[in-house]
């Protein structure tokens, strides 16, 4: 009565962890998932070259100038719409 069942392994040792275990065992996680990150960044990963670099950053200018310009072709476009039809009823 008043006891708490603790399973135990086959050498008689408990299979619970304590709190110590379990900080090492998500520090050992840790530093495994960083170097695993760090060989993928360096080995795994294609790099841009500088020129692809440059060529994306250009295509990205100009679609955002377009996107842009659609934006403020439509505010115009609504703000005379809206204009047109309040002069209508007021």
């Amino acid at each position: 009565k008043g006891r708490i069942a603790v399973s135990k392994t086959v050498d008689g040792s408990s299979n619970l962890s304590t709190p110590a275990q379990i900080i090492k065992k998500n520090k050992m996680k840790l530093v495994q998932y960083v170097k695993d990150s760090y060989q993928e960044l360096v080995q795994n990963v294609t790099w841009p070259t500088w020129s692809q670099l440059q060529n994306s950053a250009i295509v990205v200018m100009i679609a955002s100038l377009i996107f842009a310009l659609v934006i403020v072709a439509m505010d115009l476009s609504f703000e005379n719409i809206m204009t047109a039809i309040y002069s209508i009823l007021y």
